[in-house]
This record gives C-alpha cells, structure tokens and sequence, in this order.
C-alpha cells in the first residue's frame, strides 16, 4: 500500500470515529451508532479485499519443486 493512501484511510477513519465519539457525548446516540456501518463497509472493502492479494514476496504454487 502507498504511504499518501494509508495516510486517507487512516485521517478517514479517525474522522469517522471522531465524529461517532462527539454525537455520542452530545447525547445523540442514533447518530453515533450510524457511522458504525460506515466502519464495517471500510473493514470488509480494504482490510478482507488486502489478505486474499499475495503480497509480492509470496510465491503461488508448491515450495521446493
């Protein structure tokens, strides 16, 4: 992964869950709980999508032959 794409992701998600934190202490607790979807869509996308992409040290097929 890029530097300039994990530093997005990761100014994306601390706003995301910042966001989440400051409704939830302004008492707003249905719209904290809204950006929890937002999290999981993020998780499913990039996190599962990255480990089912060898990385390039990987080698595909048997070692040894």
């Amino acid at each position: 992964m890029k530097k300039s794409a994990a530093v997005i992701q990761l100014i994306t998600v601390l706003l995301v869950v910042g966001y989440g934190t400051y409704n939830l202490f302004t008492g707003n607790f249905e719209q904290s709980i809204l950006t929890l979807p937002l999290l999981v869509v993020y998780y499913l996308f990039v996190v599962v999508r990255q480990k089912r992409v060898p990385s390039d040290g990987e080698k595909e097929g048997p070692v040894g032959r």
